[in-house]
C-alpha cells in the first residue's frame, strides 16, 4: 500500500482487484502500528511519539479499504478523526470510566447485558475491522478471547433460554460478523429457536469499514434467521460508496432491513468529536460536542428509554454536566 491522496489515504498500486475486494485480505492488511501509520503519513515514526501510550492502552486497526477513504494529511478530516489515535483519549478530566454505560453491572453471565426487562445484547466479540476511537467498549479490545467463544454464546443461550420475559435480543460487539460464520450461524439458530424470542438483531459496522464482508453467502445464511434486523453506523457521507451501498443492497435484498444508528457528532474544529459526548468512557474534554445538543432537547425526549423505577439513574447516554450539577 502507498499514499495516494488523489484516491484517499491509501492508493491501490500493486494490490489486485481479487485481493482488494476479499474482506479476508483487507483484515489481514489492517493498520495495526504505529510504523505502518507514520508510513502512510509519509512523515517519522518518531513524529507519532504522543501517540504511543494511547495504542499501549487502546489498539489501533484500519482497513485498506475505510483508508482510502480518508486525508491522512488532514487532522480534521471526519473520518479519519474516527479511527486515527488522539492523545487526548487518555484524558480523564470529564471523569470518564472504562465502562461508561455501566454495562458490566448488569451481565448475568460475561458477554451478556440484560437491563431491561424484555431485551439483551449479547457481546460475541471484542474485535472489530475498524476501532473507532469514540468506541464505548474499547475496554474490550484487548481482552477477545476466541478460544472459548462457543462456551461463552452457550452460556448467553442458555440465559436466554430461562427468561422467559427475553423476547428481543441485539448480537454486538465488537463486530458480530468477524467471529466464524459456522458460529454464529449456531448463535442465530440457537436464539431463534428460543419460542419466546421474537426479535434478533445485528449490530455491525462491517456496512461501512469492510463492505466486502457482506457476501452472498453470508447473506444466504442471514436469510434463514428471519426476521432479523441489521443496524449498521454510517457517520459521515463520504462513507456512503458504492462498496458500501452494495453491501446495504444486499441485504436488503435478502428480506433483512437495514437500519442506520448515527453515532457522533462530525463538527470540525479544535475540541469537537469526533469523540460522542454521549460516550463517557475515556475520550477527554474534547468529546463534549453531543452532550451539549443532547441536553437541550426537551426533557420527555431525553427521558424516554426504557429505565427500571428505582434502579436506574437517569438516562446514561448524557455525561455529568461540567458544572458537576448531574445530569
Amino acid at each position: 500500500m502507498t499514499l495516494g491522496k488523489e484516491t484517499g489515504g491509501v492508493s491501490g498500486k500493486g494490490i489486485s482487484g481479487v485481493d482488494w475486494n476479499d474482506w479476508k485480505w483487507q483484515f489481514r492488511n489492517r493498520i495495526r502500528s504505529m510504523r505502518q501509520l507514520a508510513s502512510i503519513q509519509q512523515r517519522p515514526v518518531a513524529s507519532l511519539a504522543p501517540c504511543g501510550p494511547v495504542l499501549r492502552t487502546y489498539p489501533i486497526a484500519i482497513t485498506p479499504y475505510y483508508m482510502s477513504l480518508l486525508d491522512p494529511a488532514d487532522e480534521n478530516d471526519p473520518l479519519r478523526r474516527q479511527c486515527f489515535p488522539d492523545p487526548r483519549e487518555l484524558t480523564f478530566s470529564m471523569g470518564g470510566v472504562p465502562d461508561p454505560l455501566a454495562e458490566e453491572r448488569d451481565m448475568p453471565v460475561p458477554g451478556l447485558i440484560h437491563r431491561y426487562p424484555d431485551r439483551c445484547l449479547a457481546i460475541v466479540t471484542g474485535t472489530c475491522a475498524v476501532y473507532c476511537r469514540h468506541c464505548n467498549r474499547k475496554r474490550m479490545w484487548r481482552a477477545d478471547n476466541p478460544g472459548r467463544t462457543r462456551e461463552r454464546l452457550q452460556a448467553m443461550v442458555d440465559h436466554v433460554v430461562r427468561t422467559p420475559a427475553l423476547r428481543e435480543v441485539i448480537v454486538s460487539g465488537g463486530d458480530p460478523l468477524l467471529i466464524s460464520e459456522p458460529l454464529l450461524d449456531w448463535f442465530l439458530g440457537a436464539l431463534r429457536a428460543i419460542p419466546h424470542v421474537e426479535v434478533l438483531r445485528i449490530g455491525s459496522r462491517a456496512p461501512v469499514a469492510l463492505p466486502m464482508r457482506i457476501t452472498p453467502e453470508l447473506c444466504a445464511m442471514l436469510k434463514r434467521h428471519r426476521p432479523l434486523w441489521f443496524n449498521t453506523q454510517f457517520n459521515h457521507a463520504r462513507e456512503i460508496t458504492e462498496e458500501s451501498a452494495r453491501a446495504c443492497e444486499m441485504l436488503l435484498e435478502a428480506g433483512i432491513p437495514v437500519g442506520n444508528l448515527l453515532s457522533v457528532s462530525m463538527r470540525s474544529g479544535p475540541g469537537n468529536g469526533p469523540f460522542p459526548g454521549g460516550d463517557m468512557d475515556r475520550h477527554g474534554d474534547h468529546g463534549a460536542t453531543l452532550a451539549e445538543h443532547l441536553r437541550a432537547l426537551p426533557a420527555p425526549l431525553r427521558s424516554g428509554l426504557p429505565r427500571r423505577p428505582g434502579k436506574d439513574p437517569p438516562p446514561a447516554f448524557l455525561p455529568p454536566a461540567r458544572n458537576g450539577t448531574g445530569r
